[in-house]
């Protein structure tokens, strides 16, 4: 999985099938890519899925999509989303409130050691 800030991303997750001989149903995840790229203007279909990558056609290119991504790994995996790193030292419960939020960390400062983002940072920053 990629490790980044994605504007407008929710942080969703494949979940693997447990039959892995079955060709199974487009994830909530890949359904939610289609609706991302045709928000974009792009027109896209999905072909086939398996247990770990989907067919995909994105403005009719072709594209094989590795499940095992979120929803923006697969997003920049296609073109649609660029990801950029998170330049900032950000403790794990900043970071859950900073996804949830949909906040540029780039945008708070932080008050813990070397500027570290602190949760209470966030909070501060969404009052």
């Amino acid at each position: 999985m990629i490790e980044g800030y994605a504007k407008g991303m929710l942080k969703t997750t494949y979940q693997k099938t447990k039959r892995p001989d079955r060709v199974i149903k487009p994830t909530e995840t890949l359904l939610e890519l289609k609706e991302l790229a045709e928000a974009g203007g792009y027109s896209f279909a999905i072909s086939r899925t398996e247990e770990t990558y989907a067919n995909v056609r994105l403005d009719n290119k072709p594209f094989r999509v590795d499940l095992d991504n979120d929803l923006a790994g697969m997003a920049e995996q296609v073109g649609i989303l660029t990801i950029e790193p998170i330049t900032q030292d950000v403790t794990p419960s900043a970071m859950e409130l900073i996804l949830e939020h949909d906040i540029d960390p780039s945008l708070i400062t932080g008050t813990g050691n070397d500027g570290r983002i602190l949760k209470k940072d966030v909070e501060n920053y969404l009052k």
